[in-house]
């Protein structure tokens, strides 16, 4: 039987598949009227506790995240530091703390150069409009009757290459190269 790959986070809370031993979680905030992006992963284990608040998901766990901004070509605060932008651009992220790749459209990658860790938990607000959560299953089983089967984070790895690649319009070399690269730094 094949195992799930992943599942929308509210509702695997809702049906009570969230894993408790580890998982790993996306979340994509859009820009309607643009190409900007910005994206987050969290890597969680040793759950304690979880408990729905009226628009978030509180986890009480040891976490690691990872964020990874999407600016199109001509984004007017590309020269601002990320915590520095104007509401709705601001993202909790230094220069100093960050590669910065450009892509061969101009657009350029801006994600983490250490995950940040979350030892006393962290939260997940409901998505609203086209933002998304999503929750990918670990699968590190080496007994799976799939041999073809992929990892959890490789599977994650396929997600955000696409969703690079189709909503922020990233060029799938680029989106490639940087998924590998900014999923590599989740594992440190």
């Amino acid at each position: 039987m094949k195992a799930d790959i992943a599942m929308e986070l509210f509702e695997a809370y809702a049906q009570n598949k969230l894993p408790e031993t580890e998982g790993l979680i996306i979340s994509a905030f859009f820009k309607e009227d643009s190409a900007y992006s910005v994206y987050e992963v969290i890597s969680y284990s040793d759950i304690k506790d979880i408990y729905m608040t009226s628009d978030a998901l509180s986890f009480k766990a040891n976490g690691k995240k990872i964020i990874l901004i999407a600016e199109p070509p001509k984004f007017a605060q590309s020269n601002k530091e990320p915590f520095n932008r104007n509401k709705g651009f601001q993202v909790d992220l230094a220069f100093s703390d960050t590669f910065v790749n450009t892509a061969e459209s101009k657009a350029k990658l801006i994600f983490n150069k250490e995950p940040k860790l979350m030892p006393d938990g962290f939260e997940i607000t409901k998505p609203e409009g086209i933002n998304f959560s999503f929750l990918f299953y670990i699968n590190e089983d080496k007994n799976n009757e799939d041999a073809n089967s992929k990892s959890g984070i490789e599977n994650l790895e396929d997600f955000l290459v696409k969703s690079l690649n189709q909503e922020a319009i990233i060029p799938l070399t680029d989106a490639k190269k940087t998924a590998k690269y900014f999923l590599e730094i989740l594992n440190k």
